[in-house]
């Protein structure tokens, strides 16, 4: 979890992990300098936890007649300075950290949180579930890169009803994630081999975390998963960094970011990003990535027309996707 600022929701979030059915959770927070009351309600939350912690510990050690090796693992909460450069690279902060910590082992999950959303009490159950039938299923799931994401109930500040988040269009493959995210990251739940190559790509090289997640389990031979069940109340107010924009306001918001350059802009830092994970890429992905590399970098209009009719990309929304096309056509991508 990335927090700054969010003492106004943030106690509701905790509660909802802390009553999550799948119960062996350990909790990383790492805090962008916040000056209200986060710290002190996270600090809070840790105790609370480490108390309930000692007495599971001793009732589990006193049932195994003092037989228990060792603490049992769950419900720890650890605390980190963050980056103070936004919540992207305070996310991508964590990564790292945690990608590098020895105590990630093979089988560990990874779920990003965000401070003022409320996971509902079977999301880690889900998501879980979901990961070990893959396991089952796959002898080499373990070493390559596994994304559950699931729907969101949209809800205002007061957790009123606000509607369903959209379900994807179309496959989750890499020819779509590279010019669109489509996945909420808040709903994310990865394995230690996705983490160990995300963790690769410089905190800079990421627009926005989730996305950096679904490109990575995309163009890695990844296998991904769209829960059709929600499994978290994505509230939405004022200050959400990102939010959800719906409809013909969206697609002007996007149309705009085209226009304006911020589109070209992102596209440039998620190159940087795969470029920082080129040795993990599958053929096919370097091969996409290479060809519309080619088709931004060309000087000639007519050259960027001949190669667009073998590059195969594609958004959600058909008129988004013809101001794609129009956009590296006119060299505006």
């Amino acid at each position: 979890m990335a927090t700054c600022q969010g003492e106004t929701y943030l106690q509701q979030q905790l509660d909802s992990i802390e009553q999550q059915r799948y119960r062996h959770w350990m909790l990383h927070v790492s805090d962008d300098a916040s000056s209200d009351k986060t710290l002190e309600i996270v600090e809070a939350f840790k105790l609370l936890c480490e108390l309930a912690h000692a007495h599971a510990h001793a009732d589990a050690h006193e049932k195994n007649s003092g037989l228990l090796k060792e603490p049992l693992a769950f419900g720890q909460v650890h605390l980190y300075t963050g980056p103070q450069k936004g919540p992207t690279e305070n996310f991508m902060h964590l990564v790292r950290l945690l990608g590098g910590a020895q105590c990630f082992k093979t089988n560990d999950l990874v779920a990003f949180a965000d401070q003022d959303d409320v996971w509902l009490p079977e999301k880690l159950e889900r998501a879980v579930a979901w990961h070990l039938k893959e396991r089952a299923r796959h002898a080499s799931a373990n070493t390559h890169p596994m994304l559950y994401a699931a729907k969101s109930y949209l809800v205002d500040e007061a957790l009123g009803p606000m509607g369903l988040s959209k379900t994807p269009k179309g496959p989750l493959v890499f020819n779509a994630a590279l010019v669109e995210n489509v996945l909420s990251g808040n709903t994310m739940v990865m394995n230690k081999a996705l983490i160990d190559i995300l963790k690769l790509m410089h905190v800079s090289n990421a627009v926005w975390h989730d996305w950096s997640a679904y490109l990575v389990a995309t163009a890695c031979q990844g296998a991904l998963h769209y829960d059709e069940a929600p499994c978290v109340l994505y509230r939405q107010h004022d200050k959400n960094v990102i939010g959800v924009r719906t409809g013909f306001v969206q697609q002007c918001f996007r149309a705009r970011a085209v226009l304006q350059g911020r589109y070209k802009a992102w596209a440039e830092v998620n190159l940087l990003g795969l470029k920082d994970i080129e040795a993990s890429l599958s053929a096919q992905s370097a091969q996409l990535l290479h060809l519309y590399e080619r088709v931004r970098s060309e000087k000639s209009a007519m050259r960027r027309l001949l190669m667009l009719r073998h590059l195969s990309i594609r958004r959600q929304n058909p008129l988004l996707q013809f101001f794609l096309y129009l956009g590296l056509l006119l060299g505006w991508v």
